[in-house]
């Protein structure tokens, strides 16, 4: 249960960060 939960946040990190790069990336274009 703790590693499935652990998988979950890292996976969410994962997404959030993708979107701050890809926002940071619109804003340069």
């Amino acid at each position: 249960m703790k590693s499935q939960m652990t998988k979950r946040l890292s996976v969410l990190a994962a997404a959030v960060i993708t979107a701050m790069v890809l926002t940071v990336a619109g804003a340069f274009q």
